[in-house]
């Protein structure tokens, strides 16, 4: 499961797709309740997606006998499947000098090129330690939203910044579900993080594998136009409820509260 495109002048980029899937397994989400022929269907979809990416070299990483699709590279040895996005990402680290770009990405994500092609222009006017993150989009119906800032530790801390004659700030929440640095990046997120252990973060160990890997970064959104630079999460991770009610819920009350601090720490704008 092997696809190369040589296009002239373009980043070579190694991505990597973290697959899994086991109705038996230690995920709460859907890569074990899902039903397995839908699953197959949006990872295939993702696969598809990132194949058609200029300059591409993809690989599928996952664990033998919990896949729905054909693996590149298996982690076999692990004792937790949740640490497989935290091992595929250590083993990106090992090819740092044969391609340009690394992207490390969920199975159930669409990367479009424009995506790419804002970062390789972020990246000419960016310092080392900044990082132009996707906002990672459901659809419901007509709505698009973004869980990770609307829903799930919602806010904004008062770091900010023009590009594309659009406002991009940075989020409380550092998850998109995918990490997309160049070379030089990925060697700056090396020398500054521990390669051997996850730091704890918001979320459980996927979100938190991508999470310490952006530790050294200041994470830029699009926070208006939240389509310019996103990508589309094909299982949705929840319905996103209307009512101001929702609000007063005991679930939300908790995600407020864990998230206090930083908002007091930072000044953080948007609360609710």
């Amino acid at each position: 499961m092997l696809k190369e495109i040589v296009i002239m002048n373009k980043p070579r980029i190694l991505c990597y797709l973290n697959h899994y899937y086991n109705a038996n397994g230690v995920f709460n989400g859907k890569s074990s309740s899902h039903d397995s022929n839908i699953r197959k269907e949006i990872v295939q979809k993702t696969l598809e997606g990132l194949n058609l990416l200029e300059n591409a070299t993809v690989m599928v990483c996952g664990i033998e006998g919990s896949s729905l699709v054909d693996l590149d590279i298996t982690f076999n040895y692990l004792e937790d499947s949740r640490m497989l996005i935290f091992a595929s990402l250590v083993e990106m680290t090992k090819h740092v000098d044969e391609y340009d770009y690394f992207l490390n990405v969920e199975d159930d994500i669409l990367v479009p090129n424009e995506v790419l092609n804002n970062i390789y222009e972020f990246d000419q006017v960016s310092s080392l330690n900044e990082v132009l993150l996707p906002n990672r989009l459901e659809q419901e119906g007509t709505e698009v939203y973004c869980v990770d800032t609307k829903i799930c530790f919602p806010g904004w801390i008062n770091t900010e910044r023009i590009f594309k004659n659009k406002l991009i700030k940075v989020a409380i929440n550092p998850h998109s579900g995918i990490l997309i640095l160049s070379k030089a990046k990925l060697l700056h997120a090396i020398s500054s993080i521990d390669l051997t252990t996850i730091s704890k973060s918001i979320g459980g160990p996927m979100a938190a594998s991508y999470a310490h890997f952006h530790k050294p970064f200041c994470l830029y959104r699009f926070k208006d136009d939240i389509k310019f630079h996103s990508i589309i999460h094909m299982d949705k991770w929840a319905p996103r409820k209307k009512s101001n009610l929702n609000l007063f819920k005991i679930s939300s009350l908790k995600r407020f509260l864990k998230v206090l601090p930083l908002r007091l720490k930072f000044h953080i704008e948007d609360i609710l």
